[in-house]
């Protein structure tokens, strides 16, 4: 009867952390997926671009970003000659993208 539990409590164990893993996965992508101002597409942080004024605003990591397949379109794209260089997603008063908060984390460098 003994055996029997402890695996219980090892399975459980177990489920435990791969639930916690899942969540941790979870909540890092939703960070590193951004949308696009101007299509609403989910795309990744790293392909997008950020409009200049935009940018000069409110910074870099609240700032509206556009995907490159939106900002390089020949016919409707944000970087045409004969376009507004506004940002669409202040133009649209869209929110602002959200990051997480990251504590600093101190490190005593003086060792005695």
């Amino acid at each position: 009867m003994r055996r029997l539990k402890t695996k219980g409590r090892k399975q459980n164990a177990q489920k435990k952390r791969r639930t916690l893993k899942l969540r941790a996965r979870k909540e890092t992508q939703k960070y590193t997926n951004v949308n696009c101002c101007m299509c609403d597409r989910k795309v990744k942080k790293e392909g997008t671009l950020i409009p200049r004024k935009c940018l000069s605003k409110h910074g870099e990591k609240a700032a509206h970003r556009i995907c490159q397949a939106c900002w390089f379109n020949p016919v409707s794209g944000f970087a045409l000659e004969s376009g507004k260089h506004e940002c669409p997603g202040c133009r649209k008063k869209l929110s602002l993208t959200k990051y997480p908060y990251v504590k600093p984390v101190m490190i005593d460098l003086v060792s005695e």
